[in-house]
């Protein structure tokens, strides 16, 4: 009975005294299924292939738009697809956790990149003690097909190719993309590499990201409700800015997410304490970047980079993160703020974030996380002292942690996010003529995002501000020289 049909039977056709095998099983699973229907499978050279992406006239009308099979005609004939490419884009064999920390081991996948290709494909994967074989349909305006055994919790809207059975095991063991019997990309996946981020201490993953032929942890958090994974699939891969040295030229390649390419950057050769010397690399076309020279002291009016090597890479920053206020000098010393504003398109964990003056480091946490009853202040109810994550295109508060937070003005939508530090004070307590730096921690590494007042620079500026003036940075400004601000 086709009712019952396994892919594991043999189909014969009986006629007069002749057998004819119609169908033999091979070691490969056959998923139908796509995000836009149903594929028939036919015969192509020996070898069973999906449908064609087209609408039969012997279907009912209701069934045609998600149904690809032509009952009672001739199979279309196979079209190759040209100038294409399908790679491997994004992995996580790991799954996710919640924004409670709770584990979905569930949430795994692995994410295609296509460009121009329809065609039925055969996913492989193979270690030592086991080798299976899952032939899918890839669609041609899917940009980045997902395939997993179930809908991600945290990660709604793509592109899904459903397996019940795949195995994503976090083994060790190869992963291969076959098309025509001719592997057109391979993944080795190593559980122990240290790309992979998966800490259950921590409560915290990152899926593995693909930019060219180099592979970093994804920097993208995936929602709001899962603040533990960074991950995301069916759109852009997002990744730290790095630079790659070019082994044939010796120039180095800047690797950027956003295709935003500066005329010449600064990297520091050193990680913060060790400030001593930075590099200067000039574009040289084609997105590389000469190393010119050595120098010891810093570009006048720059901000300093912070980055870090391993080996032939680097990490830099360019920051959408700006310090763009400051009330150094309220009328009452314990109301004291900074306001930072997130201009990139992607959400930022402010548990990452930290602030120093000129004196000391404090970690920034959500005010409501460190006092949840608020300190018995009646708030706006715009206000939003609670939130782990600062939007795109969205501010923040950082206030002393005594600060009268019922005093804060100019709440909207966009400037509602109320932090504190999690320390007696930010820094010391901020003074007329202080300097602050804003930083992101990664792992063991502090990152340089933004300045006001250049401290690390061999001009180092401030505003000296009298009792209750405002520190403003101007529209379109970037923070780099006094020039950039204004009082209010």
């Amino acid at each position: 009975s086709l009712t019952s049909f396994n892919y594991n039977k043999e189909i014969f056709l009986k006629f007069d005294n002749s057998i004819l095998e119609i169908y033999k099983p091979y070691n490969t699973t056959f998923i139908s299924n796509t995000h836009k229907g149903i594929y028939s499978m036919i015969p192509d050279n020996g070898e069973p292939k999906h449908h064609n992406s087209i609408e039969s006239d012997y279907l009912k009308r209701d069934f045609k738009n998600e149904n690809f099979m032509s009952p009672g005609q001739k199979n279309p004939e196979s079209v190759e697809p040209e100038n294409f490419q399908l790679e491997f884009s994004e992995i996580n064999l790991y799954g996710e956790y919640d924004s409670n920390g709770n584990s979905i081991t569930s949430d795994k996948f692995i994410e295609l990149n296509n460009n121009n290709f329809s065609g039925s494909i055969i996913l492989e994967y193979s270690n030592i003690l086991e080798n299976s074989k899952y032939q899918i349909k890839i669609e041609k305006d899917s940009k980045f097909p997902i395939i997993l055994s179930k809908e991600l919790t945290c990660n709604p809207g793509y592109d899904s190719i459903i397996i019940n059975d795949i195995s994503l095991s976090k083994k060790t063991g190869e992963w291969k993309i076959i098309y025509n019997s001719k592997v057109l990309d391979k993944f080795y996946f190593n559980s122990s590499s240290p790309i992979v981020i998966d800490s259950s201490t921590e409560k915290k993953r990152k899926s593995i990201v693909r930019t060219g032929n180099t592979w970093k942890p994804s920097l993208l958090e995936a929602s709001i409700n899962c603040g533990y994974i960074n991950s995301s699939p069916g759109r852009k891969n997002n990744f730290k800015e790095f630079l790659e040295k070019n082994q044939l030229t010796g120039n180095w390649k800047l690797n950027s997410p956003t295709g935003n390419i500066p005329d010449y950057i600064f990297l520091t050769a050193k990680t913060y304490p060790e400030i001593t010397k930075t590099f200067t690399i000039y574009k040289n076309g084609n997105n590389e970047f000469n190393l010119t020279n050595l120098i010891y002291e810093f570009p006048e009016n720059s901000l300093i980079y912070f980055g870090t090597s391993i080996g032939d890479e680097s990490y830099l920053n360019l920051s959408n993160l700006f310090i763009s206020k400051v009330n150094p000098y309220p009328e009452n010393s314990q109301d004291e703020w900074i306001m930072i504003c997130n201009y990139s398109n992607n959400s930022i964990p402010v548990k990452s974030l930290e602030i120093k003056d000129e004196n000391s480091f404090d970690e920034i946490i959500p005010f409501g996380q460190r006092f949840p009853d608020l300190r018995g202040y009646s708030v706006s109810l715009n206000l939003n002292p609670f939130n782990e994550f600062l939007g795109p295109k969205q501010c923040a508060y950082i206030v002393d942690p005594d600060a009268n937070i019922s005093l804060l003005n100019d709440i909207s939508s966009f400037t509602n996010l109320i932090l504190t530090v999690k320390d007696t004070g930010i820094g010391n307590g901020i003074s007329p003529d202080e300097k602050l730096d804003l930083f992101q921690k990664i792992d063991s590494y502090r990152i340089h995002l933004a300045s006001y007042g250049n401290q690390y620079s061999n001009s180092p500026f401030v505003w000296k501000t009298k009792k209750g003036e405002i520190i403003y940075l101007k529209p379109g400004k970037e923070g780099y020289n006094p020039e950039d601000y204004s009082i209010e």
